[in-house]
C-alpha cells in the first residue's frame, strides 16, 4: 500500500481529506491534509493545523498514522471544543 484517504463530509466538493503516504524509503508515512474540490484531485489545505504524531510509519506493510488535528478551518472544529471546552 502506498497511500491511504480518510474524508469527511457528504460530497467530495468541501470535504476535509485527511491522505497519507509512504515516504520514498516506504519506512515512513506523510500526511497532506487536503480540500475535496469535487471530482478532481483535493488540494493541498494549508490552514489547517494538523500534526503527525510518534507512533506514525510503516511496519510489516501496515502503515499507521496517528494523526492530531488541532484546527480544521473548512468545519471551524477547534480541539478545545472536541474535548468540550469552548475558547
Amino acid at each position: 500500500m502506498s497511500w491511504v484517504a480518510l474524508g469527511q463530509g457528504t460530497q467530495m466538493a468541501g470535504s476535509n481529506i485527511f491522505m497519507v503516504y509512504t515516504d520514498s524509503s516506504g519506512l515512513n508515512v506523510t500526511l497532506s491534509p487536503r480540500l475535496g474540490t469535487g471530482e478532481r484531485q483535493p488540494q493541498s489545505d494549508t490552514a489547517a493545523q494538523v500534526t503527525l504524531l510518534g507512533g506514525s510509519g510503516v511496519s510489516n506493510d501496515v502503515m499507521t498514522a496517528n494523526v492530531r488535528c488541532k484546527y480544521y478551518p473548512k468545519t471551524q472544529v477547534f480541539e478545545e471544543e472536541e474535548n468540550g471546552n469552548r475558547g
